[in-house]
């Protein structure tokens, strides 16, 4: 996954690829989350496997891509309008339009948070909407994954279709989206005895960012082996946190 998301991350900050890259990977794990409706026999676990991966990665790579629009948007909030007007007038100082600006994307980072904290709460009671009653039917995690996905498509489709056109700044010439991120990270490696406590910082983040993701990744083996895989039970868990 980082060496995937190294080589497409940067496509999101330069022109209009990277919107078309986020559908694109939207639509590869919608694909692979409805392709879970085929994994009815225990024979076609590498089929599950595959899906996994695919969905697991693309998931990913859909995070990263919504999270590189937050700076887009910010700078085209009505406030964010207002205060580049008065920046640009020299009404007020490079710092606190900086400030502002900064202010404003924490301030859409801690919306888009809120929502998402809101949308797990309710994808868990979509859940229990299926668990529940068709705990008999052999095909109940099918559906729930089904069900789910569904829930993503109808609310995440509208951001495609009346989204408005943000592109980034142009590709640098002689640049390509497939070689700049990696050409950026050795530029900023360089930089490492200008810049110590920022690569402290990004180290401590990798660090936390890694512990995380590894902890819930062993919380979810643990509940497994448990529950003997329990839809159920994991969305009683889910609900409790």
């Amino acid at each position: 996954m980082t060496l995937i998301f190294t080589t497409i991350g940067s496509a999101a900050d330069y022109g209009t690829f990277g919107r078309w890259l986020l559908l694109a990977v939207t639509v590869v794990c919608w694909g692979a989350q409805f392709g879970s409706m085929a994994l009815t026999k225990p024979s076609r676990w590498g089929a599950a496997m595959a899906l996994y991966m695919i969905g697991f990665i693309s998931y990913g790579a859909t995070l990263v891509f919504y999270a590189a629009l937050f700076p887009r948007l910010a700078r085209n909030t009505a406030h964010a309008s207002e205060i580049r007007t008065q920046y640009e007038a020299e009404k007020i100082s490079k710092e606190e339009y900086e400030k502002e600006e900064s202010l404003e994307k924490n301030l859409i980072s801690n919306i888009s948070t809120a929502h998402s904290n809101i949308g797990y709460i309710a994808t868990l009671c979509l859940n229990l909407s299926i668990l529940l009653p068709l705990s008999s039917n052999a095909l109940v995690d099918n559906y729930t994954i089904v069900l789910t996905n569904m829930y993503w498509v109808l609310t995440g489709v509208w951001w495609f279709i009346f989204q408005e056109p943000r592109p980034g700044p142009p590709l640098p010439k002689g640049e390509h989206y497939i070689t700049i991120g990696w050409k950026q990270i050795w530029a900023a490696c360089k930089q490492y005895k200008q810049l110590p406590y920022t690569f402290i910082y990004l180290f401590a983040f990798f660090l936390l960012a890694d512990g995380l993701n590894t902890t819930g990744t062993l919380v979810s083996i643990c509940q497994n082996d448990k529950f003997s895989f329990s839809f159920l039970q994991n969305t009683y868990l889910g609900l409790s946190q």
